[in-house]
């Protein structure tokens, strides 16, 4: 399991496997979370803004993955 300071460290480093590691988790995540709520009371507010969050991630990874192949692009010119 990685921590939120190693995440953040391959969203640096590796920013294409980072990218493709966050959408797995907040898509798994909302979904555990949609089946628990449909088998427990939950607090609503938190669920839906971390639907908005999934919504965020699905509309703003498609330009972040453009950014970080621009970024691999840049560092092998400098080399």
């Amino acid at each position: 399991m990685l921590t939120w300071q190693q995440f953040s460290l391959l969203l640096l480093i590796a920013p294409a496997a980072g990218l493709i590691l966050c959408v797995a988790v907040i898509v798994t995540d909302v979904a555990h979370n949609s089946w628990f709520a449909l088998h427990h009371p939950i607090r609503m507010d938190l669920y839906l803004s971390q639907i908005v969050f999934l919504l965020f991630i699905a509309f703003t990874v498609r330009t972040a993955g453009r950014g970080a192949v621009n970024r691999r692009t840049a560092l092998h010119v400098i080399d």
